[in-house]
């Protein structure tokens, strides 16, 4: 089990989250939005949007895309830096 109580079977499936059984659909809309984001922050349409709005209300949408610009910040921030990580972020 991990800090945000993901399986590590979840967690090593997360790129076949699309069609693994692992992954309920709102947790495909939100990371349908994630990926899109990471690539362009514009490359998220309305169609992305309106999958959310299936399974979240405005202000769960809201802490979901805060939550994805900020660790968009810290990745290109510690990448940019060279940061070096505590030891349980290399686990």
């Amino acid at each position: 089990s991990h800090l945000y109580k993901a399986s590590d079977e979840k967690i090593a499936a997360i790129m076949e989250y699309e069609t693994s059984p692992l992954f309920t659909e709102a947790e495909r809309a939100a990371l349908d939005l994630a990926y899109k984001a990471a690539q362009l922050p514009n490359a998220a349409t309305q169609k992305e949007f309106d999958r959310l709005a299936e399974h979240f209300d405005e202000g769960q949408i809201v802490e979901l895309v805060a939550s994805i610009a900020l660790f968009g910040y810290l990745n290109r921030w510690n990448d940019t830096m060279a940061t070096t990580l505590e030891p349980l972020a290399n686990e």
